[in-house]
């Protein structure tokens, strides 16, 4: 299986195993103070009532296919905080769809067209690659 790239607040010993579903304890952890609450609520939303048979990125752990991706997006989210990058062996499905996807999502929601983002979100499932996901 051809490693991944993710980065993690926490450090790390080799062979160290990293759950999944992180992210969306954390997004609910916080609830609405989460930097992306709405967007992601909306992806969720979106997914379990169009879209059930993708994997939900709030269970999901998010990694990159190169090290220079993964740099670059380390890059910015300094303001988190200490972050590590690891290289890493996926042990389950991987499921690839494009970052900047979410991206209209959340510029439908800073408009409050409520409509629009859903329609975005919508786009997003669709163009997730089915031939993307990998069980290992």
């Amino acid at each position: 299986m051809t490693p991944v790239y993710r980065w993690d607040h926490r450090e790390l010993n080799e062979g160290a195993k990293i759950p999944a579903g992180g992210f969306g304890q954390t997004l609910f952890r916080l609830g609405p103070y989460h930097g992306v609450w709405a967007r992601e609520l909306t992806l969720e939303y979106v997914r379990a009532t169009e879209f059930c048979h993708r994997p939900s990125r709030l269970a999901g752990l998010f990694a990159y296919a190169s090290v220079d991706h993964a740099q670059v997006n380390l890059a910015a989210i300094r303001n988190l905080g200490r972050q590590h990058l690891y290289e890493v062996e996926p042990q389950g499905a991987v499921f690839l769809v494009a970052e900047s996807a979410p991206g209209p999502v959340e510029n439908a929601l800073a408009r409050q067209d409520h409509d629009a983002a859903q329609e975005a979100a919508r786009q997003y499932w669709h163009d997730a690659d089915p031939a993307g996901l990998i069980e290992v």
